[in-house]
């Protein structure tokens, strides 16, 4: 590492990887792995590896003009 970031890497309060991901509802389980070589590097450089799940995202709402729902309609018949 350049000397001018290992300075600012070396003063930081947290070391960190952060991995994050989405969610979906499926497929209900899934595994990532890290290569060991990864966490011997994180571990090397006194840092650690975080992952942060984020929930799925709701169905979003259609966005427009709303509809007004049809009248019914009032027949009249009157007789001759």
């Amino acid at each position: 590492m350049p000397k001018t970031e290992r300075h600012l890497w070396n003063a930081a309060k947290s070391r960190e990887f952060n991995i994050g991901m989405q969610a979906g509802t499926q497929p209900r389980s899934s595994e990532f792995a890290l290569a060991a070589e990864t966490v011997k590097a994180a571990c090397d450089l006194g840092a650690r590896i975080v992952f942060t799940v984020y929930a799925p995202e709701e169905p979003k709402k259609p966005v427009g003009k709303r509809r007004a729902h049809p009248k019914k309609a009032v027949v009249s018949v009157q007789g001759d």
